[in-house]
């Protein structure tokens, strides 16, 4: 769990200020995707809160099933869906859902698949 912190410089001694809990809010949203059948590509997402807020991927309105093909992952605060091989079925609305126990954030963006 990341705790924000706020030092203040100006003061003989450090000053730790604790805020939390915060909600998730996305400070890099979803942009929509042009992918090409058969090639890669990844949506991406940053998003703080306090506590580190976790975040769900849903295709449609419904939970992204990951496996070989689709993977998530986290680096720090930025979250990333990458989608390999991609196909026609990929298209669609894409929803990132981050949640930590102060509240929740969705963002979406389309991913339109050009067919070879």
């Amino acid at each position: 769990m990341r705790i924000v912190e706020i030092l203040i410089n100006s003061l003989p001694c450090d000053v730790v200020v604790l805020l939390g809990p915060v909600p998730p809010m996305f400070t890099q949203p979803l942009n929509d995707i042009e992918a090409s059948e058969k090639g890669e590509t990844q949506f991406e997402v940053r998003v703080i809160g306090v506590p580190e807020p976790e975040v769900a991927w849903y295709k449609d309105d419904h939970p992204v099933h990951l496996g070989e093909r689709i993977r998530a992952e986290c680096k720090g605060n930025l979250f990333f869906l990458k989608i390999k091989d991609v196909d026609i079925e990929d298209e669609g609305l894409y929803t990132a859902k981050a949640t930590n126990s102060a509240g929740m954030a969705t963002c979406d963006a389309e991913l339109l698949v050009e067919c070879k």
